[in-house]
């Protein structure tokens, strides 16, 4: 593309162009006049920038498979873990948007990892979203640890996409 130069910045005007089937590309229009292309392309789902990053903790195989499942067909880009040791080295090597965390897990559980993203300067208002089949669990506890929202197993995953929804398009608590 002769004339293009090719960038991963963005700078004054930028516009979405949609190639179809849910893809598109990010056109940025400089000061000088030219057209700078951000090379990466940009998935849109449902209304979702395919940017918005959600790290799944959940012991569970099949829960796991589940969710990453479903939050990818709604447009986000999931990374998963299977307990919250590899969850934490996850969310502190890129810092996701919002996470899913599961309670009762091996190594390190839901309310350790909760209190570690929140003892962490950069993660303090990283939402937390927590799912646990323990149905006489107190929510009081993890608000005090900092989740920001608790949904019960098996989880609606309409529900859950509302949350994570409602935990990217708000700076208040979900």
């Amino acid at each position: 593309m002769e004339g293009y130069m090719f960038s991963s910045f963005c700078t004054e005007a930028s516009r979405r162009i949609p190639l179809g089937n849910g893809i598109c590309v990010e056109g940025i229009l400089v000061a000088n006049g030219s057209m700078h292309f951000d090379i990466t392309a940009r998935m849109c789902c449902a209304g979702v920038d395919m940017f918005e990053n959600v790290v799944v903790v959940e012991d569970d195989e099949n829960t796991r498979l589940l969710l990453e499942f479903s939050l990818t067909r709604e447009g986000y880009r999931v990374t998963v873990a299977s307990d919250g040791i590899q969850g934490l080295e996850i969310i502190r090597g890129h810092t996701p948007d919002v996470v899913v965390t599961n309670l009762n897990m091996p190594r390190l559980d839901g309310i350790g990892l909760i209190k570690r993203i929140r003892n962490d300067l950069h993660l303090t208002t990283l939402p937390i979203i927590v799912l646990s089949g323990a149905r006489n669990q107190d929510p009081e506890v993890l608000v005090t640890a900092g989740a920001s929202v608790f949904l019960c197993k098996p989880v609606d995953l309409t529900k859950l996409s509302e949350c994570v929804k409602m935990a990217l398009n708000s700076n208040e608590p979900v």
